[in-house]
């Protein structure tokens, strides 16, 4: 054997061990909310991680999810940036979260969506605040399907309305009356 045959078997025996090796050696994990998740192997770097759509085993879902789906979220926030880091925490890491609006309405109130993937569950924990003068106050936080994603939100009569793209509607949720309420002029108003 030559040596360049010798460089190319050393090469072939690293990519073997590069693509191997994760797969024998102990799963990894990843916390979430103080708690220890364990996932489907080990992985060489976080792009690793968060492309494989089987990085957390069958075994772990029901748990990682119920952990989503009960992750805090503050009432109100001081602005903008302070809610969407709120928010950004309940994400799991790897998964994905979207915006959908800071958007004034036809009445003046702004509305602003955030979601958050819940892990392995093809549905999202969606989020829909209200800008108040000293923040943003929730008004909404439901489960929904993440197929279409939701990309908009407004406010029609009492209703709340959630659009795909092209404003296509998805679904339609009367306005949360514990969390908000709307006044003579059509404004939401925190209760």
């Amino acid at each position: 054997m030559n040596s360049a045959q010798k460089g190319l078997a050393a090469l072939i025996g690293l990519a073997l061990v590069y693509r191997g090796l994760p797969h024998l050696l102990p799963p990894g994990t990843v916390e979430y909310r103080g708690e220890e998740i364990q996932l489907a192997r080990w992985y060489w770097s976080y792009d690793d991680y968060k492309y494989d759509a089987e990085s957390i085993p069958a075994h772990e879902r029901g748990r990682v999810q119920a952990l989503v789906l009960a992750a805090p979220v503050e009432a109100k926030y001081r602005d903008l940036f302070a809610m969407a880091s709120g928010v950004s925490r309940i994400r799991f890491p790897g998964f994905g979260s979207s915006s959908f609006g800071d958007r004034t309405q036809a009445n003046g109130i702004v509305l602003a969506g955030r979601s958050v993937e819940i892990p392995g569950a093809g549905r999202d924990r969606v989020f829909v605040f209200q800008k108040v003068p000293d923040g943003y106050a929730l008004i909404d936080d439901f489960v929904a399907s993440n197929e279409p994603g939701i990309l908009g939100v407004r406010l029609e009569s009492d209703a709340l309305v959630f659009t795909a793209y092209g404003g296509k509607e998805l679904l339609r949720r009367p306005v949360p009356v514990a969390l908000a309420g709307v006044d003579s002029r059509g404004r939401l108003t925190m209760q």
